[in-house]
């Protein structure tokens, strides 16, 4: 499965955790080993508590002196995943205003024009 995709095709914040749920219940015991035992998370019951484990992940990734397939794999899962519930917080929050819906490019600059 690609998580990503998955991840960033959900409409609800409820429907990222059960993703982010279902990728970390299909891992097997192997690729758990190889991440610092403070990234083994159990059931994510909350955005909160998603943004909190994205954060210790990131973290643990930035003083990481190796890291692991799996350690940057799990990053990019909770990485998107918390991206994913604030996009659609902002859409539920603003309606009709861009949230970036899917499509985290940035829009065009507008170029000043230069006095001399």
């Amino acid at each position: 499965m690609n998580w990503v995709k998955e991840i960033e095709g959900a409409q609800s914040a409820d429907a990222v955790l059960d993703l982010v749920n279902e990728f970390v219940g299909e891992q097997e015991e192997a690729f758990w080993e190889r991440l610092p035992k403070v990234l083994r998370p159990g059931h994510i019951e909350s955005e909160d508590e998603l943004h909190v484990w994205h954060h210790r992940m990131v973290h643990e990734l930035t003083i990481a002196k190796h890291a692991t397939a799996e350690l940057q794999e799990a990053c990019v899962v909770f990485l998107r995943a918390s991206v994913r519930i604030h996009q659609i917080n902002l859409r539920e929050v603003a309606p009709g205003r861009s949230s970036n819906d899917g499509d985290l490019s940035m829009a065009p600059s507008r170029r000043r024009t230069r006095r001399m």
